[in-house]
């Protein structure tokens, strides 16, 4: 007998992803096997290398999403969270290793963390628990704004730029300071790290108070 066609409109029952017959503890251990650094994920604009230019987040592989990983710059590899394309269920599994068990350090410019929110959405940068950041002048006035897109933070570390030790700089350091301690105060479980040390609420509340000092004495000689 002739082999006849199947209708175009009868759809064939898919096989799940042979991964996810997997126990999902061993599922979970693949995933973190594969998008969780060892070192901080930088979240910076995606770039042309060639062109130097940066490309809208329309145009960007993953849809509507930004990929903001310098390593994609640099060495034009396949994005850290390709596997989390292959299917919606392995896109949910995927993203909460990802943005729960990374270190994420915040580039300097407010703006690019304002994007980065706005492509990863609120839900995800909720669940986003370590950051680290700098105190560049003048984004370190935005710092308490940054601070707010990420309320669940565990783990929270502030880079003391050098530059911040000058008089001058150091009405930026103290803004930086205060927002640090704004954040502590309202989310006490958070553990809070300055250059490697652990500080505590009085910690903080101390250097704000010696960057004031230091400030209006150098306001008062300057005058």
């Amino acid at each position: 007998m002739p082999r006849t066609k199947k209708s175009a409109t009868v759809q064939e029952v898919q096989e799940p992803f042979p991964v996810l017959r997997l126990p999902p503890e061993i599922r979970n251990s693949i995933w973190r096997y594969a998008v969780v650094k060892e070192g901080d994920v930088i979240v910076e604009k995606h770039r042309c290398r060639s062109l130097g230019l940066r490309i809208p987040a329309s145009r960007l592989r993953s849809g509507c999403e930004l990929r903001l990983h310098r390593e994609d710059d640099q060495r034009r590899l396949a994005s850290t969270l390709a596997v989390a394309f292959t299917c919606r269920q392995v896109y949910l599994e995927v993203t909460l290793i990802y943005y729960c068990e990374n270190t994420f350090y915040l580039p300097d410019r407010h703006e690019t963390t304002t994007e980065f929110v706005r492509a990863i959405g609120s839900e995800k940068a909720a669940s986003i628990l370590s950051i680290r950041l700098g105190n560049t002048n003048p984004d370190c006035y935005h710092l308490d704004k940054k601070l707010a897109y990420f309320p669940c933070l565990k783990r929270l570390e502030l880079l003391k730029n050098p530059y911040m030790m000058y008089p001058y700089n150091r009405s930026c350091c103290l803004v930086c300071i205060s927002a640090v301690i704004s954040y502590v105060q309202k989310h006490p479980t958070t553990v809070s790290i300055c250059e490697g040390e652990v500080w505590g609420l009085q910690e903080w509340i101390y250097e704000a108070g010696r960057m004031r000092k230091l400030r209006e004495l150098y306001e008062a000689n300057a005058s």
